[in-house]
């Protein structure tokens, strides 16, 4: 199955990364959940994580990075 693909840029990293760990570990949960449950009838999700230390500057360069993907959406 082909996946569907959803991008995130959070701050994995650094002092914000008390909010984008448990934000992305809470993500990784629903779409790992998802997928189990069958996913969409010809697709799975995937999710791509990346670190930007919640540098807006990193951010938008994951943000350029993760639309090279085509994702379906963005967090």
């Amino acid at each position: 199955r082909q996946p569907v693909i959803i991008g995130q840029s959070a701050a994995l990293t650094g002092s914000s990364s008390l909010l984008g760990l448990p934000y992305t570990l809470g993500l990784k949960t629903a779409v790992n959940r998802f997928n189990k449950l069958g996913g969409k009838e010809t697709s799975v999700v995937k999710l791509i994580s990346m670190d930007d230390g919640y540098q807006a500057t990193k951010s938008g360069e994951n943000t350029k990075e993760l639309l090279r993907l085509k994702p379906v959406g963005l967090i």
